[in-house]
């Protein structure tokens, strides 16, 4: 797309019992926020059938006068997994190859059809990154499907991010804009997101105690960043619904004078109930690979791999006929040798299981202490009772150390880390994942990687 071709396009952000709709007008080469509502439906988004709430939903947008017919969908971090990669210098064909095989190691669980996008940043020190941004592409089939019934059409889907980040402004900078019983987070740096992720709101008045509790989750969601952001973030701006501006002055330790002051009008005035909507269209006029969400088969282009058929044709067809007899002869003896390998399969199976046993036990037994030095290392950052725990633990070359777990103390937990990032042999400890469990279950399930540094005696 050269340039934005409709005159006005909807935000869509799917909320508990409805959504929120931002209208956007054309002004010039970008749109502009002209108003915003919350729809409730009376039917669920996901769990009626698509025929019911597409009316229910046209309906209700009839109701409030909305009449725009192209559509985003704005993604809530509550629906996103997501994680922070370094970015090599590569060439356009091979950065979606390699962004796709990070996201598909690390983010994605097997048998999933996931939607991926990604921000890219720059830190001031010259490194480049970009943060994946995974969901579930059967909620983007819904929402697409409920929209087309409703004679609407979806340009495209984007995170939902708090506010626009300014490419000329390389160093890492903090947001929160309140959400309804929730709080929106954003840390940008060097145009892109580095993070994106919803805590829980204390209730009632912005007391001591919830400080201390916005502290709490706010060191759980940063403990993801990568180091050069930790060290140059140092506070965090935080607009709310009823207009009052604060900052979050000290984010790394507790304390109940964390909230200093009004933050300043013009940064304020980019903290509004809209500005996930406007880096929405922002993410959908960017045109870069991947900048909104895309599944897996879209990066194949149809019309030219047909026509590089089509040229290919006539040489691949003097090749089939050349292969004929030497495939035929190769056919006869692959069934030969398949009948001799028949006779042998017992005995390799046998001989399988013994080996595949060496191989599993050696790593315990010739001469590779540096496990051992490993697992003594994790077990002293440990807290002595049972409120962190691993579920998985591996090594790999003896030097890169994966940790799963999960743990119930969200304090002790960042104090384990702590004690491993003293370890002189640790080196590179990043959190490459956190997630809370939903309703009153207090667990929280983390992914740790590190580089073990220390010599084999």
């Amino acid at each position: 797309m050269s340039g934005p071709r409709w005159r006005s396009v909807a935000v869509i952000t799917p909320e508990d019992g409805g959504v929120h709709v931002v209208r956007m007008r054309r002004r010039g080469a970008a749109y502009e926020a002209t108003g915003d509502a919350h729809v409730q439906l009376r039917l669920s988004l996901f769990g009626d059938a698509v025929e019911l709430v597409s009316r229910d939903l046209r309906d209700r947008l009839r109701e409030q006068g909305i009449q725009e017919r192209h559509w985003i969908l704005a993604v809530p971090p509550s629906w996103l997994v997501s994680r922070s990669v370094s970015f090599p210098d590569v060439q356009l064909g091979d950065e979606r190859e390699f962004l796709w095989l990070q996201a598909e190691q690390t983010l994605l669980a097997q048998g999933e059809r996931p939607a991926l996008a990604v921000s890219r940043y720059a830190l001031p020190d010259g490194t480049r990154g970009a943060t994946l941004f995974v969901f579930s592409s059967d909620r983007l089939d819904r929402v697409r499907q409920v929209l087309t019934k409703a004679g609407l059409r979806l340009l495209a889907a984007a995170p939902a991010g708090v506010c626009k980040s300014d490419a000329g402004m390389p160093a890492p900078a903090g947001a929160m804009i309140g959400a309804g019983n929730m709080i929106r987070l954003q840390v940008s740096a060097g145009g892109g997101i580095v993070l994106l992720r919803d805590i829980p709101r204390p209730a009632g008045p912005l007391n001591a105690d919830g400080v201390r509790h916005i502290q709490r989750h706010l060191r759980i969601a940063l403990a993801s960043l990568p180091d050069a952001v930790r060290s140059a973030l140092q506070s965090i701006d935080w607009a709310d619904e009823t207009g009052r501006n604060t900052r979050f002055a000290s984010i790394w330790e507790e304390s109940e004078d964390a909230v200093s002051g009004a933050v300043p009008a013009l940064r304020a005035a980019d903290l509004q109930t809209t500005a996930g909507a406007e880096f929405a269209v922002g993410q959908f006029l960017a045109q870069s690979s991947l900048s909104c969400f895309g599944v897996r088969h879209d990066q194949v282009s149809r019309p030219s791999t047909l026509r590089r058929i089509l040229r290919s044709f006539v040489p691949i067809a003097v090749c089939l006929a050349a292969l004929i007899a030497p495939v035929a002869h190769q056919a006869w003896r692959l069934r030969t040798l398949q009948r001799e390998l028949n006779h042998l399969t017992p005995r390799a199976d046998v001989i399988e299981s013994a080996r595949s046993q060496v191989k599993e036990l050696s790593r315990w037994y010739d001469c590779r202490p540096a496990t051992l030095d490993i697992l003594r290392a994790i077990t002293h950052a440990f807290p002595e009772y049972g409120t962190v725990w691993v579920t998985r633990f591996s090594v790999a070359d003896e030097r890169a150390v994966e940790l799963s777990g999960k743990t119930t103390d969200p304090g002790a937990w960042l104090a384990m880390q702590d004690v491993l990032r003293n370890c002189p042999a640790v080196s590179d400890l990043r959190v490459s994942q956190t997630r809370t469990a939903s309703g009153n279950d207090a667990t929280m399930t983390f992914g740790i990687t590190f580089t073990w540094e220390g010599l084999r005696q």
